[in-house]
C-alpha cells in the first residue's frame, strides 16, 4: 500500500461516515432547540447557534487538510504496525473505540495546556450558552495544531487508518449529546461517562472548573490523570471565554475567533527577547509571558479562557 492509496481510503471513509454521523448530530441539535425554545421556554441565542453552525461548515471544508498534513504519519505507523487488527470481532470494535477515546483525551489536553493547541480550540470555548449547537464551533486550523497526529499510534498498534478516521468521527459526534443543560445528572453513569454535567464543568470559565473534564466519552481518563472536577451546586457554571471577545456576531467575529490568536502568537515570537521565550510563546501554556505565567487572557489579556 502506498501513501496515496492510504490517503484516498482515509478520505473516502471520512466522507462516508460524515454523511451519516453529522446529520444525526445536527438533528439532535435541532431537537434540543425545539425542546428548549418552545416547550421549556429557555432563552436560546439564535445568533450564537448560527455562528457555531457556520464555523462547523468551515471546519468541514478544511478537514481534508488534516489528511494532507498527517496522512504520512498514519502511513508510516501502519507500515510498521505491531499487529494487524480489523473490525471482525466485538473486542476489536470495542478496543478501537476505547483507544480513540483515550487518545482524544491527550489530544484535548494538548489543546488546553499549549498555546499552539489552544489557538485552534479557544473557538469551541467561546460559546456562552451550553447547547447542542456548541460542538459545531470548531476551527479551520485544527490540522495545523496537530490534533490528528495524536491518533497515529493506533495505526502503529495495528488498526487501519481508514477505520481510525471513522471511529474518530463517531467519537466526536457522540460528544454532541454532552453539550446540553436539558439533562442534569445521570446517576451511576456519572462515574463512567462524560455526562452533560461533567462537560458543563469543562466549558465553564470559573476558576475551579478551568482545564477540567477533558475526556471525550469516558470520564475515567480525567479521574485517572488528575483532571476531574464534579459540577458543584454552590458554583453555578459561567460559560465562555474568561475575557470575552468584544465583536458583533458576523464575519468579523468569525475571522477573529479563527485567526487572531495565531496573529498574536506570531507577534509575540517576533518580539521575544530570546529563543527560550520564542519557544514558550508557542508551546508554553496559554497566557505565558517572560517571568510569569498569566492566567488571564492571551498575550494582552483578551482571549485566555477555560484554557
Amino acid at each position: 500500500m502506498d501513501i496515496v492509496t492510504l490517503s484516498t481510503e482515509m478520505a473516502q471513509s471520512a466522507a462516508g461516515a460524515a454523511k451519516i454521523v453529522f446529520p444525526l448530530a445536527l438533528g439532535a441539535a435541532l431537537f434540543e432547540f425545539l425542546l428548549l425554545r418552545f416547550i421549556k421556554r429557555v432563552p436560546y441565542s439564535m445568533k450564537q447557534a448560527a455562528l457555531s453552525l457556520l464555523m462547523g461548515l468551515g471546519y468541514a471544508r478544511a478537514a481534508a487538510l488534516g489528511g494532507l498534513l498527517w496522512g504520512w504519519l498514519y502511513f508510516l505507523c501502519y507500515e510498521h504496525r505491531l499487529f494487524t487488527l480489523g473490525l471482525g470481532t466485538w473486542w476489536e470494535v470495542l478496543l478501537l473505540f476505547v483507544l480513540v477515546d483515550f487518545f482524544f483525551y491527550w489530544q484535548h489536553r494538548w489543546a488546553h495546556v499549549t498555546r499552539w493547541g489552544w489557538a485552534s480550540h479557544l473557538q469551541h470555548h467561546s460559546v456562552e450558552q451550553m447547547n447542542m449547537a456548541a460542538p459545531f464551533r470548531l476551527s479551520v486550523t485544527s490540522a495545523v495544531s496537530g490534533y490528528q497526529a495524536f491518533y497515529a499510534p493506533i495505526a502503529l498498534i495495528g488498526f487501519h487508518p481508514a477505520a481510525i478516521v471513522v471511529f474518530i468521527l463517531i467519537n466526536v459526534s457522540l460528544q454532541v449529546f454532552s453539550h446540553t443543560e436539558a439533562v442534569r445528572k445521570l446517576g451511576w453513569l456519572e462515574w463512567v461517562l462524560n455526562t452533560p454535567s461533567h462537560h458543563r464543568v469543562h466549558h465553564a470559565s470559573n476558576d475551579i472548573y478551568l482545564d477540567k473534564n477533558m475526556s471525550g466519552i469516558f470520564i475515567v481518563w480525567d479521574k485517572l490523570f488528575g483532571t476531574f472536577q464534579a459540577e458543584r451546586d454552590d458554583t453555578p457554571t459561567v460559560y465562555g471565554l474568561v475575557h470575552p471577545i468584544e465583536a458583533p456576531a458576523g464575519p468579523r467575529l468569525l475571522l477573529i475567533l479563527w485567526f487572531r490568536e495565531w496573529a498574536w502568537m506570531a507577534r509575540d515570537v517576533w518580539r521575544a527577547p530570546d529563543w527560550k521565550a520564542r519557544f514558550l510563546y508557542v508551546f508554553g501554556p496559554p497566557g505565558w509571558k517572560p517571568g510569569e505565567l498569566s492566567t488571564s487572557a492571551g498575550p494582552v489579556g483578551e482571549v485566555r479562557a477555560a484554557r
